[in-house]
């Protein structure tokens, strides 16, 4: 548990660092695609950071020349042409490309949001380390106090 809670405060920090820079050199920089009315909870959100701290170090530019099955892994998350693809139909997403780091987290927001993922499959180190995403409750329990 305490590692699991170091990761996701590293990822963070360098989130919020990585955004900082960016931010500063170009003033339109998007880092997340995190709006207003935030589809994640701000635990999947937190999650989601953690893992893409784990994946790429936060970078999109990152490529992993050799992965686990010997092939290479681009960007954000670290995701395979044929696997950026299919999901990206598979959710009916607007364009992007496989280095688009905004694509990609859009794909993993909907893989949290809809389930029926094999984490341990699409991201197995990461996942091992952090474990699942959060689940949420679609019901929110309000506790009622009796008064007498």
């Amino acid at each position: 548990m305490k590692k699991i809670i170091i990761w996701l405060t590293i990822g963070v920090v360098m989130i919020t660092i990585v955004t900082t820079m960016a931010v500063k050199d170009k003033a339109t920089a998007v880092i997340t695609t995190q709006a207003s009315a935030d589809i994640l909870s701000t635990q999947q959100r937190v999650w989601l950071n953690a893992l893409r701290w784990c994946e790429s170090n936060g970078y999109d530019g990152n490529i992993n020349p050799k992965d686990r099955d010997g092939t290479p892994s681009w960007g954000r998350y670290q995701f395979k042409p044929g696997t950026f693809k299919n999901y990206n139909q598979i959710y009916k997403l607007p364009g992007g490309e496989l280095m688009d780091g905004e694509a990609q987290e859009r794909i993993v927001e909907q893989m949290i949001i809809k389930g029926g993922i094999k984490w341990n499959h699409e991201f197995p180190d990461c996942t091992r380390k952090l474990g699942y995403p959060p689940k949420i409750s679609t019901v929110k329990q309000t506790k009622s106090i009796d008064k007498k």
